[in-house]
């Protein structure tokens, strides 16, 4: 069984994979040589990649959590929910750009 710290590790090297830049930030390197995928089809991606996790963390059995756990899974949670509706719903990438 996977223990929620490997869950959790996982989910950061997939995440730093979806998005070189966040990588770069976090001090994570190994992507520093391309950039996030801006295209339709990451976008769907991504989205996808966020509505699996949401569904592996609310999966997990939450008895075999230690508090500090508990709060790290809900955190997680309430982050892929934030990004999914920025995503989603707020699409900035589509929103009117400055005159040129």
């Amino acid at each position: 069984m996977t223990t929620f710290a490997e869950l959790v590790a996982a989910h950061l090297d997939e995440a730093f994979d979806l998005d070189p830049l966040t990588a770069t930030a976090a001090g994570v390197h190994d992507h520093d040589d391309r950039w996030p995928d801006f295209s339709a089809a990451g976008r769907t991606r991504r989205l996808a990649w966020m509505e699996g996790w949401e569904t592996r963390l609310r999966g997990f059995d939450t008895s075999t959590l230690t508090a500090d756990e508990a709060i790290d899974r809900d955190r997680l949670l309430a982050v892929l929910a934030a990004q999914r509706h920025a995503l989603g719903e707020l699409r900035e990438d589509t929103w009117t750009r400055w005159p040129t």
